[in-house]
């Protein structure tokens, strides 16, 4: 059995060999495609051994039940030399239009020797197998219900035979691919992925603007909020009126009386312009989704991931206020006790934002570079699963560093590598019980930051090592050298930010190089999210 010539197999798989090894054959590369293209469960299918290749074998009974029926009507026609074709075809239960082909020809011999057909099939196995690799990057989404069909075409070319009361009805699962085949489903795709990536950006930025509206003290500034009524003052009066309420509040009182109003509007425009950014992503995500939406582009599952994101945007809203609120309250006394937001809800608030920003970020990754199917050792999958690991560590640590924002805790101990010539600080935990120490003692908040900095540069680097031992696609090997490289510059950012005193420009480019580590580690952990292992 081989492949037809290069022009032909384009567009057919000729099969040649005995009646047996073609029945046989057929039966996998069937079941191969069924898994390729998606069309049930992935956990549905086992890995067997066969032709010296892994292929993936339906464990469901109907569709053991559906081959059983087939196969020997397909081998009576072969020993018969009635049957030139074979065709697959995926269906559309409401239209009967034909969604994909799968042509098979059908060239069969009376005497193979058993080593000459067995070399074949290999042969012909690996280009079906393939073929179907390829296909699962560059074929369209199956968006219907679909049925599945076998038409045999017979010496008589108007006879075919379909066993239509053998047809079982099934929805398609969504597999990551992109299409080729149909140039506007690619460019709907295309349409989507930027969307995303804009959203993307756009949260990018609003962390940004975030940390500066915190660095400059300004986030108290506005001391009302409203969904959608929310506008600058326009007069002088306007302005005197907003300051007057400001005074109203402790920030003012405790920590900025007596600063005149054109400092006021400084920090009221900081976080105005916070607020209006977030609002900006909410019209950015919502207005283009109506409209993809209505045009049909939205797979299923694309409109139920579509809906969450929308109700993250609100939620993350009503966060940032619910946050605010609580550098508003009348709780701060003395002079020790500066106002400020919650650092619990601060790290609430910056860890949604962080979650908003890689959901938009992975989606929009699955859009315009879907990853590719890769059969892989052992080895790489335990990599695979230490980039998961690192992606939780990674946001872990930035959630740490909200922690240390939230308490002022960089101000505390400004030396590296020691805290105050020591490896543990005095105050580590001074609070009783010794749980509050890890949220709301700033030395032992700044400690756990570092400790946590220490463990993420040092597992990234143990990745790009580990990332030099297998065999990556090229993509994926950037990827993971822009993670190691990241990891160190961001150290070196947290360690310039605590020893210059929290600068301005150095906390924040430290914030956003978080975000950036996180870029790089999702980036990563997409290429390699289609790794199959190899059973050997």
């Amino acid at each position: 059995m081989a492949a037809g010539t290069a022009q032909e197999t384009q567009n057919f798989v000729t099969l040649k060999g005995s009646v047996e090894l073609i029945v046989d054959f057929f039966n996998y590369s069937l079941n191969s495609i069924l898994y390729q293209r998606g069309v049930f469960p992935e956990e549905s299918f086992i890995p067997t051994q066969h032709y010296g290749l892994t292929m993936y074998m339906s464990k469901m009974p109907e569709i053991k039940k559906y081959t059983d029926e087939i196969l020997p009507h397909l081998k009576q026609w072969l020993t018969e030399g009635k049957i030139k074709k074979l065709v697959l075809a995926l269906c559309d239960v409401n239209s009967k239009e034909p969604l994909e082909c799968w042509e098979f020809r059908i060239l069969a011999e009376e005497t193979p020797t058993a080593i000459t057909f067995c070399n074949k099939m290999i042969v012909v196995a690996k280009f079906v197998r393939n073929q179907n690799l390829l296909c699962h990057q560059v074929l369209p989404y199956i968006r219907s219900v679909c049925q599945r069909n076998y038409m045999a075409n017979l010496n008589h070319h108007l006879k075919f035979s379909a066993f239509s009361k053998h047809l079982k009805t099934f929805r398609p699962v969504a597999r990551h691919v992109t299409t080729i085949a149909e140039a506007p489903t690619l460019q709907q795709s295309k349409w989507i992925g930027r969307w995303l990536g804009t959203c993307a950006g756009m949260c990018f930025g609003a962390v940004v603007i975030g940390g500066l509206t915190r660095l400059t003290e300004s986030g108290l500034s506005m001391v009302e909020w409203s969904a959608f009524g929310e506008r600058p003052p326009l007069s002088q009066e306007d302005w005197e009126r907003e300051f007057e309420k400001y005074k109203q509040f402790p920030e003012y009182k405790q920590l900025k009386k007596g600063i005149n109003l054109d400092e006021f509007k400084f920090i009221w425009h900081m976080e105005y312009g916070h607020r209006m950014w977030g609002r900006l992503i909410g019209a950015m995500f919502v207005i283009p989704a109506a409209i993809f939406w209505k045009k049909g582009y939205f797979s299923s599952a694309l409109k139920k991931r579509v809906l969450i994101y929308g109700a993250l945007i609100g939620c993350q809203g009503l966060l940032g206020w619910y946050m605010v609120k609580s550098g508003l309250e009348d709780r701060f006394h003395g002079d020790a006790d500066v106002p400020r937001v919650s650092q619990y809800r601060l790290a609430a608030h910056l860890g949604s934002a962080f979650v908003l920003y890689s959901l938009f970020l992975w989606t929009s990754l699955h859009h315009l570079v879907p990853a590719k199917v890769m059969e892989v050792s052992k080895a790489a999958i335990k990599f695979k699963r230490l980039v998961h690991f690192s992606k939780g560590i990674v946001f872990l640590t930035a959630i740490s560093g909200a922690f240390v924002a939230g308490l002022d805790a960089g101000l505390v101990y400004n030396s590296y590598p020691l805290m105050a010539g020591r490896l543990l600080p005095e105050d580590l935990l001074a609070l009783s019980p010794a749980i509050r120490n890890f949220t709301e003692n700033p030395s032992t908040v700044q400690f756990d930051h570092r400790t946590l900095g220490h463990f993420t540069v040092l597992l990234l680097s143990t990745v790009w090592l580990m990332s030099r031992r297998v065999v990556l696609p090229p993509r994926a090997r950037y990827a993971a050298n822009a993670l190691a490289a990241m990891a160190w510059m961001q150290a070196s950012l947290g360690i310039a930010t605590l020893l210059f005193y929290v600068p301005t420009p150095l906390a924040s480019s430290h914030q956003a190089g978080s975000l950036v580590l996180l870029s790089a580690a999702l980036w990563l952990s997409h290429e390699l999210k289609n790794m199959k292992y190899i059973p050997k």
